[in-house]
């Protein structure tokens, strides 16, 4: 069985809102991939490169200069195993 038949019989088992869901993974994936206007098409390269700078952001707004440093003491639960820093 070729990938392409293997992926429309599992499409076809697919109950409606997972196929909503897939439907609007698919848009966005061809938006993506597809090159619109003169854009080059998005490698995985790029992408990663986005997931990790969304990642970085991330961190730097959980994480910000005025974060206080926790002592050990409000350590409910100490986990054995952790060697610390």
């Amino acid at each position: 069985m070729s990938t392409v038949q293997e992926i429309q019989r599992a499409i076809q088992r697919l109950p409606t809102a997972d196929l909503q869901s897939l439907a609007r993974w698919m848009e966005d994936f061809l938006q993506r991939a597809i090159p619109q206007a003169g854009r080059e098409p998005l490698t995985l390269r790029d992408e990663a490169a986005e997931w990790s700078e969304l990642s970085a952001a991330g961190l730097q707004g959980a994480f910000g200069e005025s974060e206080p440093e926790y002592p050990l003491t409000l350590i409910k639960t100490p986990n054995p195993g952790y060697a610390g820093r």
